[in-house]
């Protein structure tokens, strides 16, 4: 700990960071949650919520275009109410804009527009991405869309709009100059216009480990300022004189591309660089660092929750201090890693071979092992690769960038000249894709290891400092014992449990039996889109589940499939293997099953059906099918075919109805003596056409779920079926209230825990 001692800057940002996550931990999430609620009061006290309509203004701040659409980031925020203008944003917050229209609006103007107040949803599941932490980290509170401009003024600032059309003006040029496809991946690059980069390429960047390529980094920001100061010293201009017109540069170009954590960390810590050559001192990273994260937290500590903070500033400290201290202290690397005479030959070679692949692997190393958890939390996945793939990938952005920056300047004075470094930079753009794209494919490499515990992040925090900062003569051992308890540390898998998902007006429930492999029982949602994608698949990623042994579906109604269609389609890339899909076997000739079969069969995905009497067990779940018998099921599609599982695991029985209604209740209980029962999930979401009295009294559970959308048009869960459980004494939660909820057994009774709660 001795060269942090030394770095006083370093003692006090490691304050600050400890001081705002310690705040954070024991005042709940009262802090951010504070402000939230501070927003909710004020709208509620101007009689506003979410989706109405609103008169809203401010001052122009940022413009940027997505998806066709301009969106406007403004600050001094206002909503207009009885023609009074109430200011609902304080320090450094926004709101965003989207216009209905293309409008000229420029940086500076005060705006005044009427559309759609939306505010950022909450996560409701575990592993769902939580739209309202990700916005709010970044000071935007909410937005405005379909917004048509009632007032604008002409004052404006002329600077800042001058920048934002030579970005625009640059984008367009390189789209021309490097096609569709290059040209956004350069434009992402060069611009911080991510925006437009076509969603298989994000998403093979991503999955590949070298998506932090395509964001304004430390890497771009000094190989472009860089490149500014070496052409000044090269055509004559004194130092100092270099200095000022490199900042300038760089001033000018973070304004033009945005302000993002890790572009702001990159532009201070570059300054301090600068600043170092004007005082001809000596460079310290680790306190250019501590600087940078002083400045960033004072003007929004919520960016210490944000990932692209989080993952910027542990990559610098992973090569800064602890790549540092490893090296320093292990007399084995540091032999292997020092240089022999480059006066022969076979000195050359290793210095090449040895000594700066070497020190690229042990670098990239570093880098992973630090960055990892934040990694697992935001993606639940590692590729093993991404460590070798880097080594190709880093060494070659400085030949990219500069290819790229030469073909443009080249292509626009000269002309023909320019198609050289243009046919340079798209050679290695096209390494990039095809690489990413076959190990995308191939699906080798990539595990899924789920989010880790806070408890988890601590400790392995901890280990990796223990093994930073343990000199190696003292204690060997020590290293090695914390290298392989950090990697059980990571392997172990999530422990396991019943969970039922918020999937809105639909159905799910999931059994985990804390060995990676999933049961799953129905999966879709009329009320929300892309019900696989966005809630299912990432749930499952997030526990670090890479089998589903079994998908149960009661009925192929949408509200209790569509998801698993997703699933069954897009679960193979995301590292999910489904086994088998079970379904009523009188039923798999109708042609809502049609889809689902030829879905199933290229991803040897088993189809099979299944009737009462039939069962599925193994040491951690049975699923008895109930109902209904062979030859009971109706010819067509209908909610009383549905399929009833006595589902038993982890010391809990669970009664899953589907849709069934209280005909086909009747008709179960009439060929069938039912035992008593831990929980009903009450059937077809509540209704008072499902859940009789008969089969109520018949299973006498403790416990009733309601999966169902809010606000729902068909006002599930009927006040019927409400009065029916409470005259019972049945306990009722919803996920309508609860979001997620995850089912325990425990010595004094079951558990639920609620996602909202």
């Amino acid at each position: 700990m001795e060269g942090i001692r030394s770095r006083p800057l370093c003692i006090i940002a490691l304050v600050i960071i400890t001081s705002i996550i310690l705040i954070d931990m024991f005042l709940g999430q009262s802090v951010a949650g504070n402000r939230e609620e501070k927003l909710i009061s004020q709208l509620d006290s101007m009689h506003i919520q979410d989706r109405d309509i609103v008169l809203c203004g401010g001052k122009i701040y940022s413009i940027n275009i997505k998806n066709g659409q301009k969106q406007l980031e403004v600050e001094d925020v206002y909503i207009v109410v009885e023609g009074q203008k109430k200011y609902v944003t304080g320090f450094n917050e926004k709101a965003t804009l989207v216009l209905s229209e293309h409008m000229d609006v420029r940086h500076g103007q005060e705006i005044m527009v009427e559309g759609k107040l939306r505010l950022y949803s909450h996560a409701t599941n575990w592993g769902e991405f939580d739209q309202r932490s990700f916005n709010l980290n970044r000071a935007n509170l909410f937005m405005v869309e379909k917004a048509q401009i009632c007032a604008v003024s002409d004052k404006y600032d002329a600077f800042r709009y001058v920048l934002w059309r030579t970005k625009q003006s640059v984008n367009e040029k390189i789209y021309d100059i490097f096609g569709e496809e290059d040209g956004a991946i350069l434009n992402a690059m060069l611009l911080g216009i991510k925006s437009e980069i076509p969603a298989e390429i994000k998403e093979a960047f991503q999955k590949s480990g070298i998506s932090h390529i395509l964001a304004i980094s430390g890497l771009h920001i000094s190989l472009v300022c860089m490149l500014v100061y070496r052409l000044c010293i090269l055509v004559g201009i004194n130092t100092k004189i270099s200095v000022i017109i490199s900042e300038a540069f760089l001033v000018v170009y973070i304004s033009m591309v945005g302000a993002s954590a890790s572009a702001c960390r990159a532009a201070i810590m570059f300054s301090m660089y600068l600043i170092s050559i004007v005082l001809k001192r000596s460079y310290d990273l680790m306190t250019a660092l501590a600087v940078a994260s002083i400045i960033i937290l004072t003007f929004n500590y919520r960016a210490l929750f944000d990932s692209s903070f989080q993952l910027s500033f542990l990559a610098i400290l992973a090569i800064g201090m602890f790549w540092k201290n490893i090296r320093s202290s292990t007399r084995w690397i540091s032999k292997i890693l020092k240089k022999r005479d480059s006066s022969r030959l076979s000195g050359k070679l290793y210095n090449v071979l040895v000594v700066k692949l070497g020190e690229g692997v042990c670098v990239s190393i570093c880098i992973s092992a630090i960055t990892l958890p934040v990694l697992l939390n935001c993606y639940y996945e590692i590729p093993l690769y991404s460590v070798l793939l880097n080594l190709i990938v880093v060494p070659l952005m400085s030949v990219l960038i500069i290819s790229a920056l030469a073909g443009i300047a080249l292509t626009l004075s000269v002309g023909a000249i320019g198609a050289i470094p243009v046919g340079i930079a798209r050679i290695i753009l096209w390494i990039y894709k095809a690489s990413c794209f076959y190990l995308e494919n191939s699906k080798m490499g990539r595990v899924n290891l789920g989010q880790l515990s806070l408890l988890k992040v601590v400790v392995y925090y901890i280990l990796l400092s223990i093994l930073c900062f343990w000199p190696e003569y003292r204690r060997f051992g020590v290293r090695i014992t914390c290298v392989i308890l950090c990697f059980f540390l990571i392997i172990i898998p999530c422990s396991g449990g019943l969970y039922v998902l918020d999937v809105g007006q639909g159905d799910c429930l999931i059994y985990l039996d804390g060995h990676r492999n999933a049961y799953i029982f129905d999966g879709g949602s009329t009320s929300r889109k892309k019900i696989g994608d966005n809630v299912i698949i990432p749930f499952l990623k997030s526990k670090g589940v890479s089998t589903v042994q079994a998908v149960f579906i009661s009925h192929p109604d949408e509200d209790h499939m569509n998801g698993i269609m997703e699933l069954i389609v897009n679960g193979g890339m995301e590292c999910i293997d489904v086994k088998n899909v079970y379904v009523n076997a009188d039923m798999m000739e109708l042609s809502e099953y049609d889809e689902l079969i030829n879905a199933a069969k290229p991803e040897g995905v088993c189809v099979r059906g299944i009737l009462a009497g039939e069962s599925l067990s193994n040491e951690y779940i049975t699923v008895n099918c109930l109902y209904p018998g062979k030859g009971l099921s109706s010819s067509e599609k209908s909610n009383d075919s549905s399929l009833v599982l006595d589902i038993e695991c982890d010391g809990i029985r669970l009664l899953e109805t589907g849709d069934l209604e209280i005909s086909g209740e009747r008709e179960m209980l009439s060929n069938r003596e039912l035992g008593c029962y831990d929980i009903i999930k009450l059937g077809h979401h509540g209704s008072s056409t499902s859940s009789s009295d008969e089969l109520l009294d018949a299973i006498r559970p403790g416990i009733a779920i309601v999966s169902a959308g809010v606000n729902n048009r068909y006002g599930h869960p009927h006040k019927e079926t409400i009065e029916k459980l409470e005259s019972r004494n049945i306990v009722i939660v919803s996920t309508v209230n609860c979001g997620a909820m995850k089912i325990q057994r425990k010595r004094d009774g079951i558990a639920v825990h609620m996602y909202k709660n």
